[in-house]
């Protein structure tokens, strides 16, 4: 069954906004008020989940045109998928929601979302003289092993003391499932504040050397939307 989808949430007007592509063709906004949803019409999920590619191919779409908007000003994501049966439901839906919906994308205005990787170094154990017999082979293969748990235990101290300093300037940090020993934080911060950013994250780096921190580009507020962009499907 066609359904109307729905990209994102922006504030109008919307001639601010240079509306690209969709999945099948070119977009549209229905607007209540200040608040317009960006949607296409025609697009049957149903079909699309049916398909790896074109499911994939689907996710990308949605992906780019809120990056696309984004670029424009502010932009409210939604999950992928979020659809509506018919352009009456969707109005409905965004009278009942209009202010909720309006107070965080003002609470987004001007501002990014930064993907901060924390991948630990690996420590580099003393090696063995390969002459080693008996009792200093031994006594060399403790050294190793406790050279080894004491740069294990400063790397363990590091990473708290980072998530001291990242909770410090970032209060309203998120912070992901870690990814086997890769940690991730997603920090929103004013755009143009990227420079401070990038500079405590190098500050951050001088006194957490047993990490090697990965600072992603601007991004459309994915993790700080939660909450407020699940629509859920009508």
């Amino acid at each position: 069954m066609a359904a109307i989808y729905v990209y994102g949430l922006i504030k109008l007007p919307a001639s601010d906004f240079v509306l690209p592509t969709g999945m099948k063709g070119g977009l549209e906004v229905v607007a209540v008020e200040d608040l317009a949803a960006v949607v296409e019409r025609g697009i049957v999920l149903e079909e699309i989940q049916q398909n790896e590619e074109d499911l994939l191919q689907a996710v990308l779409c949605h992906d780019r045109v809120i990056c696309e908007l984004f670029g424009q000003g502010v932009v409210l994501p939604l999950r992928f998928g979020s659809s509506f049966v018919s352009l009456e439901v969707l109005v409905s839906h965004l009278q009942a929601r209009r202010d909720e919906y309006s107070q965080k994308l003002s609470f987004l205005g001007g501002k990014g979302e930064f993907l901060l990787k924390m991948v630990p170094v690996e420590a580099k154990p003393a090696s063995i003289s390969v002459e080693a017999r008996g009792k200093e082979y031994f006594l060399a293969k403790k050294q190793r092993y406790q050279s080894s748990q004491v740069f294990l235990d400063e790397q363990a101290e590091q990473l708290e003391a980072l998530w001291r300093l990242i909770s410090e300037s970032y209060p309203q940090m998120k912070r992901a499932p870690a990814q086997g020993k890769l940690e991730r934080v997603y920090l929103l911060t004013k755009l143009n504040e990227e420079l401070l950013l990038k500079q405590r994250v190098e500050e951050w780096q001088q006194r957490c050397k047993y990490w090697e921190l990965h600072l992603g580009e601007a991004m459309p507020a994915y993790y700080f939307a939660a909450g407020f962009s699940d629509l859920g499907i009508s």
